[in-house]
C-alpha cells in the first residue's frame, strides 16, 4: 500500500506535467501503465479483505473514475499516435471503423464506465471476485484489435523508412569497426531515421540542420554552409568516427 500510494502519485504528476506541454498533449498511457500492475494487486487485496465499500466514498469514487471519461477529447486523442502513446484507446478507435462518429465513442466509453462503476458499487461481497474475472476479460478482448492495429502501423512505418533491402542493410555495407552518423533535415519522414537506427547496430549519432528530431530524442545541430559541407556546433567539419581495437582515427 505504501509502495503504491507513493509511487501512483509522483508518477501521475510527473506524466500529467509532461503529457500537458504542448508539444505532447495527449494522454501517455505508455508512461503511466507502470502503476497497472499495483492497482490489479490492490483489486484482488481488496476482495480477499472482503470487499469493504464506505458507502459515500464507493459512490464517489466509481461516479467520478466514469464522469473523467467523458470529459476525454476523443476526437482529438483518437489517431495513429494513440498506437504507441495509448494503447487502452485502440479498441475504441475500432468503432469508428463500424460507423460510428469519435463524439459518439465519447458518448459510448462513458457509459461503460460508469456501468463497470455501477458493477463495482453494486455487486454482492460473496462475488466480488468476479470483478478481478471482469478485468481480465476486458484485457483479453481488446488484445485482439490492440495487436492487429500496432501491427499495421508498425509495418506501415517500417515501410516509410526502408524499402526493397534489408533491414540491416547499413550493417551489411558498413565495416564492424565503423559508426555511421545520421542527418535529420526534417524534409523526410523521421521513421527513416528511427527505424534504420533500431535496425542497425552502426548507426550512432544523429544530428539535424534545423530542428531536433521529434519525440525529444537526442540529436546535434549541425550547419550547413553554401558549398555544401557541414560543420558541428563548434564550427568543425562533421566526421563519423572509425574504431580499431587499437586506435581510433576520423
Amino acid at each position: 500500500m505504501a509502495a503504491t500510494a507513493a509511487v501512483s502519485s509522483w508518477l501521475v504528476l510527473e506524466v500529467a506535467a509532461f503529457a500537458s506541454l504542448p508539444s505532447v498533449t495527449r494522454v501517455e498511457e505508455r508512461n503511466m501503465f507502470y502503476v497497472a500492475p499495483l492497482f490489479l494487486i490492490a483489486l484482488l487485496l481488496w476482495v480477499q479483505l472482503g470487499a469493504p465499500r464506505p458507502k459515500r466514498a464507493t459512490l464517489a469514487l466509481a461516479l467520478g473514475c466514469g464522469v473523467l471519461v467523458g470529459t476525454l477529447p476523443f476526437a482529438r486523442l483518437i489517431g495513429v499516435q494513440i498506437v504507441s502513446d495509448t494503447l487502452a484507446l485502440v479498441p475504441w478507435w475500432r468503432f469508428e471503423d463500424h460507423g460510428l462518429t469519435l463524439n459518439e465513442i465519447r458518448v459510448l466509453a462513458t457509459i461503460c464506465a460508469l456501468a463497470a462503476g455501477a458493477l463495482f458499487v453494486l455487486v454482492p461481497k460473496r462475488y466480488a471476485v468476479a470483478l478481478p474475472v471482469f478485468v481480465l476479460l476486458y484485457f483479453v478482448a481488446a488484445q485482439r484489435p490492440i495487436e492487429n492495429r500496432t501491427t499495421l502501423v508498425s509495418r506501415a512505418a517500417l515501410a516509410q523508412a526502408i524499402r526493397s533491402v534489408p533491414k540491416d542493410w547499413i550493417d551489411q555495407r558498413v565495416p564492424s569497426t565503423a559508426r555511421v552518423a545520421a542527418i535529420w533535415t526534417g524534409k523526410t519522414d523521421i521513421h527513416a531515421i528511427w527505424e534504420n537506427e533500431f535496425f542497425n547496430r552502426r548507426v550512432g549519432d544523429v544530428y539535424d540542420v534545423g530542428d531536433p528530431q521529434p519525440g525529444g530524442l537526442v540529436s546535434k545541430p549541425l550547419r550547413v554552409a553554401n558549398d555544401g559541407s557541414v560543420t558541428d556546433g563548434h564550427g568543425r567539419p562533421l566526421r563519423a568516427r572509425t574504431f580499431s581495437p587499437t586506435a581510433r582515427s576520423t
